[in-house]
């Protein structure tokens, strides 16, 4: 390794060879040194790729004052990287080539970084990458392992994650003002003394299937779009300031918690999935903190949902919207809290297999309610069905509270069999309005007392306290049944 040190007396080509002290174009095994006490006067880079082992920007005490230029041209930089620890009021001028750098990237105390068009590649392996506050090179590709610099905080620009991987470190905050988007074989993760990761107004891409899970919090603001992938992470979308809109441009999953908040006073934070399926393994809250602030969720395409955690619809201080489409709501969670506060929400099912579903909230309506596996606790609160109410064998139905009823427009088809029968316990029928039929069905304490009378003459326990049930002449009551069970009649 040589260091060949910039000495230009006036002109400023990089491709004269009396412009450097080996007296020689810098080539792959050179350290490019560029100091005042060498020269000041800028250097352009006038060949179509110029190449060097590494790239240093001034010295301790001696601090280079000049330009270098790209000129549009490439720049290849091996493992002793870009260097710009005593940057000083140097100038890089970025061009519209592409930088390749297999070593650290340093340009954080440079005086001034003008970005173009240009292509930044990182390929090295385990190398840092400190970025110049508040610029940002226009397009950053990671090839290699490369990590933030743990002492900085970084803003990036457009990010492409191609089969290498980013790990963030932060001071503060990572800073992501272009769009991101990570490949099959990308990773985008985080350090555990990583602060925030902020989205602002980006599209964040995961649709080709890489790894994206930094530990911590992803803030997505303003008018963003989200597309197709698995997120992980804890996800807090926020409008931060103006009427904005995020979008969904795929199906979405999201493993962490996500918040959904409308957070500036008088605007509208719109949530626009597009007719996709968006699943929440984690729990999620929907909210407006901003003083008379609207956030709208909006299912005009008719958006499907899967949740498998808590579910909060609340308004702080603003309002929440939830405009009914004609998807799904799954809740599918393990012993999950459901509060949709009021809202006409979706058609919802029930597919908790062993699990409990408990409504904190009362249920505006939905079109149609199916429980397919598991118990659904309404807990005291109001739900109205302005369609059928479906239950699967060995599914359940409860108030455990009690005080909360159920409204159906429509059917209710309760199918328990033989061996795997179904529970309805202390769950109030405010109106039946079409037919009622329940088979192989326990039923306690439900009072059914306005519109049709429930069939439940095949098969079915008469628990007691029940209004508005037709057991028929072959009920036997729970009491009986048992004492015919422990004497071995039946």
């Amino acid at each position: 390794m040589a260091a060949n040190y910039w000495i230009s007396g006036g002109s400023t080509s990089w491709n004269t060879a009396a412009n450097w002290s080996q007296t020689k174009v810098p080539d792959a095994t050179d350290t490019v040194i560029f100091r005042a006490s060498s020269s000041n006067v800028n250097c352009t880079i006038d060949v179509a790729t110029a190449l060097a082992l590494g790239i240093t920007i001034g010295e301790a005490a001696d601090l280079y004052t000049g330009t270098l230029d790209a000129n549009g041209n490439d720049v290849t930089i091996g493992t002793g990287g870009l260097d710009c620890t005593n940057g000083g009021s140097a100038t890089i001028d970025m061009g519209e080539g592409t930088w390749t750098c297999s070593g650290n990237w340093d340009v954080a105390n440079i005086g001034t970084l003008t970005s173009s068009t240009e292509t930044v590649i990182l390929n090295g392996t385990a190398k840092t990458y400190r970025a110049h506050e508040p610029d940002e090179v226009n397009l950053l590709q990671i090839t290699g392992t490369i990590a933030t610099a743990a002492s900085s905080e970084s803003n990036f620009g457009t990010l492409e994650i191609n089969g290498g991987t980013l790990t963030t470190h932060a001071f503060g905050s990572i800073q992501f003002h272009g769009n991101v988007t990570v490949d099959a074989t990308g990773t985008l993760t985080s350090a555990a003394d990583n602060g925030a990761l902020n989205f602002i107004t980006v599209t964040i891409d995961n649709s080709a299937g890489g790894t994206w899970n930094p530990t911590s919090a992803c803030n997505v603001q303003k008018a963003c779009t989200v597309n197709a992938g698995t997120y992980q992470g804890p996800f807090n979308f926020t409008c931060t300031n103006g009427t904005q809109t995020l979008t969904f441009g795929g199906a979405v999953t999201f493993t962490g918690n996500v918040t959904f908040d409308a957070d500036v006073a008088a605007n509208t934070y719109t949530i626009d999935p597009q007719g996709f399926t968006i699943t929440f393994e984690g729990n999620v809250v929907f909210d407006s903190t901003g003083a008379g602030a609207d956030l709208a969720i909006d299912a005009s395409a008719n958006p499907s949902y899967v949740f498998d955690g808590d579910v909060t619809i609340q308004e702080t201080t603003g309002t929440v919207a939830w405009t009914q489409g004609t998807g799904t709501i799954t809740l599918s969670g393990e012993d999950q809290d459901v509060d949709f506060n009021g809202e006409d929400v979706e058609d919802i099912i029930i597919d908790c297999a062993g699990f409990t579903v408990t409504l904190t909230g009362e249920v505006g309506s939905t079109d149609s309610l199916t429980l397919t596996a598991g118990t659904l606790d309404i807990d005291g609160n109001d739900i109205d069905v302005t369609g059928n109410l479906t239950m699967a064998a060995g599914t359940a139905m409860a108030d455990t509270t009690t005080g909360g009823s159920i409204g159906i427009g429509g059917n209710l088809d309760i199918n328990g069999i033989d061996g795997t029968t179904c529970t309805w316990s202390d769950a109030n029928i405010d109106v039946l309005t079409g037919t009622g039929d329940a088979d192989w069905c326990t039923v306690s304490d439900s009072n059914n007392s306005s519109g049709t009378t429930i069939d439940a003459t095949d098969n079915c326990t008469d628990g007691l306290g029940n209004t508005g049930w037709n057991f028929g002449g072959t009920s036997i009551p729970i009491f009986m049944h048992y004492y015919m069970r422990m004497a071995g009649v039946a």
